[in-house]
C-alpha cells in the first residue's frame, strides 16, 4: 500500500470538484492543491468563504473559489442584470513569489505618499468648491490622455454607495491614474494603482463622523453595510473583502483630509505671519480689559516673576540673559521638531525622497536620547507660537505680552490617566504597525521624553551621593521656596498614591503603553500629551510637558500650573534643579478636587481658591477630557502604536472643534457674578479668621455644663408649649380681649 497522499483528479475541464460546505473548486485550478490534506487545510484556515450567497466571486492566492448558488438565493439587483463580481486584479493577487507583507506595505505606503496623494490634494479642494462639497458631482465626459496610452489598462471597479453597488469600467494609464479618475466621480479608491473597490466620498465622510461620536468599529460597520445591501438585493460572497478594502480606503481618506487641512493651515499661517510683520507692535495687556477669572490689578503681585507664597525663587541667573534661539522659526503650521513627530503632512510639498518607515515597522532597540530642546521663541517673538494660538485662541491668541501685574499669563493643568492602555504584542513586544501620524499631532516625540527621563535620573543620582547631616534630616523647618514645613510636605507625599513613583498602576508585562499624561489650558483644551510607558506616574513626564510648553512661549511670559501633587513637583524641582531656566516663571497650585487631601497648611498656600490669580480655574479639565475619551478604551486597547496615537489625535481634534463652538457661552458663564467682590472678600477674611483661631481650652466641667444647658432648654420648651396651649383655649373660649390673645399666640408660636 502506498503511503503517498491521494491526489485529486480533474474529471473535466469544466466540471468542478465539490467540497463539504457547498463550495466547489474549479478543475483548472485543482492542480494547485496537491492532495485532500491541502484542501482540508485550506478549509480549516478559512481560505474558503463562510457566507456564500450568489453574486460576487472572490479570487485567492493559490486557488480560485466560487460559491454554489442555491435556490434560496436572491436575484442580482445590478441595473444590467448581471451578477456583480468582486475579485482582485492580477497586480494585487499574492503568489508564491510575492514580496513579504511588510515589504508590500512599505511599497504601498510609498505609492500613496509620493505618487497618489500630492495631486489629489489640490484636486480635492477644487472639487469641494465646484461641487458644493460633493453634493453635485457630475459624471466626467472624458479624460485627455497625454501619454499616448502608455501602460494603458482596463479596470473593472466595484463602486460602493449609500444604497447601491455599481460596476465601473475605466481605462487607466500613466497620465490618467485610477485615483484621479475616481475622485472626479466622487469616489475614493482602496488601492493606489489598480483598485478593485471604490467608495463614495459621502459614505466615507459619514463613517468618519460616525466614528467620532461613537466607538470606532470598522468590522461592525462593514457588517451592517453588508446586511443593508443584502436587504436591497445586493450580495457579497467573500469573507472580509469589504472590511479590508473599506478599511484601506477610509485610512487613506483620513490622510487626504489631513493633507488638505494642513495645506490650508500653512497658507493661512503664512499670511498671518506676513500681516503680523507689517502690523505695529502689540499693545500691553494692561490697557485692555482683563479676561474672565483674571486677577484684579489692586491685588496683583509685584512685577517680579516670583512670589512670596506659591511662586518659587530663582535658582540661577539664567533668566537674566536671553535663552538661545531655535534654528527653526515659528512660521510653521505644525509644532516644532521638539514637540511634534514627523507626519504625513510632507505630502503638501512632496520631497523626492520622503521618509519611508523601516521594513516591518519594527523597533529593535531604543534610539539614543537627543539633547533637550531649546526655546522655540526668542526675544524677537513677543507672542506664543502658531501651534499654541491654534490650540486655544482665547489663551494664546491676540496681541499678548507679559503682564507684570498678573500672577501668571497663562493657566494650565496636568494630570495622568491609566485607562488608555495598549496591549503588548506577545510574539514581538517591539512590533509596531505602519507609520501613521496626524498633521497637527499633540503628542510629544519619544526622543524628548527619553531625554528628559535621562536628565531626571542623572540629577537624582548626583543628589543621592551627597550625604546629609542627621540634624538636617530631623529638623522640621520651612523648606526654601516652599512656604510650608517639611513635615507637612512629607504628609502630603504619604497621603497621595500619585506621589509614589514606584506604585504600579499598569503592568508593563502586558501593556506597551500604560497611559496618557496631558497638559491642558484653563478652557479644557488639550495643548500637549505624552504617551506613558512606565507603570507609575513619573515626574519626567510632567517635566517634558512643561519643557514643551515653554518652548512655544516668549522668554518673559509666566505660567500658573495646577497639578494634583503640585507641591511635590515643586519640591523636586527645587531639590534637584529641574528646569532651572523656566522655574521662576511657574506659579504652582493644586487641583481643586485633590486639594482637600493635602494638609491644611499646604492648602493655605497651594489651593487655587486661596491663591490670588487662579480665579475659577479648578485644574480638573483633564478629568473631563478622560471622560470624553473613555469610549475609545476597548478599541485602542488592541490597536497598533501609530493607530493608537492617530485615533486619539482625531478625537482630540473633534473635541477641540466642539469646544470652539461653546467658548462664547463659557466666557459668559464666568463673566457674570452674582455676588459683589467686596462681599466675597469679607466672607473669605471671616473664614480665614475663624479657621486660624486657636483651639478652645479643655475643661473637665464642660460636659456637665453642656448637659445642664440642655436640661434648661428642655424646661423652657415645656413652658412655652404650655403657654401656647393655654392661649389656644382662651381664644376658643373667648376669654379676655380676643385681639390681645391672638397677638400673644402669634408671638409665642413665632
Amino acid at each position: 500500500m502506498s503511503l503517498r497522499p491521494k491526489r485529486l483528479k480533474s474529471r473535466s475541464p469544466v466540471k468542478p470538484r465539490v467540497l463539504r460546505g457547498g463550495h466547489r473548486i474549479l478543475a483548472s485550478t485543482v492542480d494547485n492543491m496537491d492532495d485532500s490534506r491541502a484542501a482540508n487545510r485550506a478549509f480549516r484556515h478559512d481560505v474558503l468563504p463562510i457566507i456564500s450567497p450568489s453574486g460576487i466571486r472572490a479570487a485567492y492566492p493559490s486557488t480560485h473559489l466560487t460559491s454554489r448558488a442555491s435556490s434560496a438565493d436572491l436575484p442580482s439587483a445590478h441595473p444590467s442584470g448581471s451578477a456583480i463580481e468582486l475579485s482582485e486584479t492580477p497586480g494585487e493577487q499574492e503568489s508564491e513569489n510575492s514580496p513579504p507583507i511588510t515589504t508590500k506595505r512599505d511599497t504601498q505606503w510609498k505609492k500613496w505618499t509620493q505618487s497618489v496623494m500630492p495631486p489629489l490634494i489640490l484636486q480635492f479642494l477644487h472639487l469641494q468648491r465646484t461641487t458644493h462639497n460633493f453634493t453635485r458631482v457630475a459624471e466626467p465626459l472624458s479624460f485627455n490622455c497625454t501619454c499616448g496610452g502608455k501602460d494603458s489598462k482596463h479596470l473593472e471597479i466595484l463602486c460602493l454607495h449609500f444604497a447601491t453597488l455599481r460596476k465601473l469600467n475605466i481605462y487607466v494609464c500613466s497620465c490618467c491614474p485610477a485615483p484621479t479618475q475616481l475622485l472626479d466621480r466622487g469616489l475614493f479608491p482602496c488601492a493606489p494603482t489598480f483598485p478593485t473597490l471604490a467608495v463614495d466620498l459621502k459614505l466615507l465622510e459619514f463613517a468618519r463622523i460616525q466614528f467620532l461620536t461613537m466607538i470606532p468599529n470598522v468590522l461592525g460597520w462593514c457588517e451592517a453595510v453588508e446586511l443593508f445591501l443584502r436587504s436591497m438585493l445586493f450580495k457579497l460572497t467573500t469573507k472580509d473583502t469589504l472590511r479590508q478594502r473599506f478599511s484601506n480606503a477610509l485610512r487613506w481618506y483620513y490622510t487626504l483630509l489631513d493633507g488638505t487641512t494642513a495645506y490650508m493651515l500653512r497658507i493661512l499661517d503664512t499670511v498671518s505671519e506676513e500681516l503680523q510683520v507689517k502690523s505695529p507692535s502689540p499693545h500691553s495687556r494692561q490697557n485692555a480689559a482683563l479676561p474672565p477669572s483674571s486677577p484684579v490689578a489692586s491685588q496683583s503681585r509685584p512685577s517680579s516673576p516670583t512670589s512670596a507664597t506659591s511662586s518659587p525663587v530663582l535658582l540661577s541667573s539664567s533668566l537674566d540673559s536671553p535663552p538661545p534661539s531655535r534654528a527653526s522659526t515659528l512660521s510653521s503650521c505644525t509644532p516644532t521638531a521638539s514637540t511634534s513627530p514627523s507626519s504625513e503632512s510632507v505630502l503638501l510639498e512632496p520631497d523626492p525622497k520622503p521618509p519611508i518607515p523601516p521594513s516591518g515597522s519594527r523597533v529593535t532597540s531604543p534610539e539614543p536620547p537627543v539633547p533637550e530642546p531649546q526655546h522655540a521663541a526668542s526675544q524677537s517673538h513677543s507672542r506664543p507660537s502658531l501651534y499654541l494660538r491654534r490650540r486655544c485662541p482665547i489663551c494664546f491668541g491676540g496681541n499678548l505680552c507679559h503682564d507684570s501685574q498678573a500672577t501668571a499669563d497663562f493657566i494650565v493643568s496636568i494630570d495622568a490617566c491609566f485607562t488608555q492602555k495598549r496591549t503588548k504584542y506577545p510574539q514581538c513586544p517591539t512590533h509596531r504597525d505602519g507609520h501613521r501620524a496626524h498633521h497637527d499631532t499633540c503628542f510629544l516625540p519619544e526622543e524628548d521624553v527619553s531625554a528628559m527621563e535621562v536628565k531626571v535620573a542623572a540629577a537624582r543620582a548626583a543628589s543621592t551621593r551627597k550625604p546629609q547631616s542627621p540634624a538636617a534630616e530631623d529638623s522640621d523647618d520651612v523648606e526654601h521656596g516652599m512656604g510650608v514645613p517639611t513635615s507637612v510636605l512629607n504628609d502630603c507625599n504619604d497621603s497621595f498614591i500619585a506621589a509614589d513613583e514606584k506604585r504600579k498602576k499598569a503592568s508593563t508585562q502586558h501593556f506597551s503603553d500604560t497611559g496618557l499624561m496631558a497638559l491642558i489650558c484653563r478652557h479644557d483644551r488639550l495643548i500637549f500629551v505624552v504617551n506613558m510607558t512606565h507603570p507609575g506616574k513619573r515626574q519626567h513626564y510632567a517635566l517634558a510637558l512643561l519643557r514643551a510648553l515653554f518652548s512655544h512661549l516668549p522668554p518673559d511670559m509666566t505660567v500658573g500650573l495646577l497639578y494634583d501633587i503640585g507641591c511635590q513637583l515643586k519640591r523636586s524641582m527645587l531639590k534637584y534643579g529641574f528646569l532651572e531656566d523656566v522655574f521662576g516663571r511657574i506659579t504652582f497650585a493644586v487641583s481643586v478636587f485633590h486639594a482637600y487631601g493635602h494638609q491644611w497648611a499646604c492648602q493655605v498656600v497651594y489651593h487655587p481658591r486661596k491663591c490670588c490669580g487662579f480665579g475659577l480655574s479648578d485644574g480638573e479639565g483633564c478629568e473631563r477630557l478622560w471622560s470624553a475619551l473613555r469610549k475609545l478604551i476597548p478599541t485602542l486597547r488592541v490597536s497598533g502604536y501609530h493607530q493608537h496615537l492617530f485615533v486619539l489625535d482625531t478625537q482630540v481634534e473633534h473635541l477641540t472643534d466642539k469646544s470652539t463652538e461653546s467658548l462664547g457661552s463659557w466666557l459668559q458663564r464666568r463673566w457674570h457674578s452674582n455676588k459683589d467682590p467686596g462681599y466675597l472678600r469679607k466672607q473669605w477674611a471671616a473664614q480665614v479668621k475663624a479657621q486660624t483661631a486657636p483651639a478652645p481650652r479643655q475643661s473637665k466641667n464642660k460636659g456637665v455644663k453642656a448637659v445642664q444647658d440642655i436640661l434648661i432648654l428642655d424646661g423652657s420648651i415645656s413652658t412655652e408649649s404650655a403657654l401656647v396651649n393655654q392661649l389656644h383655649k382662651d381664644l376658643v373660649a373667648e376669654r379676655g380681649d380676643t385681639y390681645d390673645t391672638a397677638q400673644l399666640l402669634q408671638d409665642a408660636e413665632g
